[in-house]
């Protein structure tokens, strides 16, 4: 607010000997009040150097309730000289802080901002959802490897049941559709992908018995001291 003086401020013993800031401080102090004291100063003060200035122009409108937090953290984050990308970041983290998205949405719309569209942003996502136990541990494997077009299995489950004897063990696998053209390729026929692995694992437990057979009637060698 702009005080009512009848005399100008040079006219005021009060600012006998002032000169330059001083001057100009003290002339807005007998002129003005309030916000509009505020604004004036900060032009005095920073009138120079336009990014502080708008800074100080945020924090007067923000102090007086011309912007609200969330305005006014965003405003502040684009006077900070920051690439395009930096911005977007601190824009989510902003989003976060007023609670406008959540953790996980803070997370995708970070990968989207560091990732360009394509396999590397699927996986970056795959990732997020897997931080937040949106997927287990094996599905994400298994999908990253999809997205990556390699082949991929892993058992999933195993046990002993009892009740079937020396034929109780099993094993319980999971894979993608790579490792069956993997399998393939290497000569494993078959009507079902079931099929196709059934075989695959027979014959990796039969070359593992019959490497430990070989490893247990290998001659056994004695040194003799004449």
């Amino acid at each position: 607010m702009r005080k009512n003086r009848v005399l100008p401020f040079g006219m005021m013993p009060t600012s006998w000997g002032l000169k330059g800031e001083a001057f100009a401080i003290a002339e807005a102090h007998y002129y003005y009040e309030g916000e509009e004291l505020e604004r004036e100063l900060a032009r005095i003060k920073h009138g120079d150097d336009a990014q502080a200035f708008a800074k100080m122009m945020l924090q007067i409108d923000h102090r007086y309730k011309k912007l609200t937090d969330y305005s006014f953290d965003l405003k502040m984050a684009e006077l900070e000289h920051l690439n395009v990308d930096e911005l977007m970041l601190r824009k989510v983290d902003i989003d976060l802080m007023h609670n406008k998205i959540t953790d996980l949405e803070a997370a995708q719309n970070k990968a989207r901002i560091l990732h360009p569209p394509g396999v590397e942003l699927e996986i970056a996502l795959l990732e997020v959802d897997h931080k937040f136990n949106r997927i287990s541990r094996h599905e994400f494997e298994k999908q990253r490897a999809s997205l990556r077009d390699e082949p991929w299995i892993a058992i999933i489950n195993s046990g002993f049941d009892a009740e079937k004897g020396i034929d109780g063990v099993f094993f319980e696998f999971d894979w993608n559709s790579k490792w069956v053209e993997f399998l393939k390729l290497n000569g494993y026929i078959g009507h079902t992908e079931d099929q196709i692995i059934d075989d695959w694992f027979s014959d990796v437990c039969r070359s593992h018995t019959a490497a430990e057979l070989a490893g247990s009637l290998a001659p056994t060698h004695h040194l003799h001291r004449d």
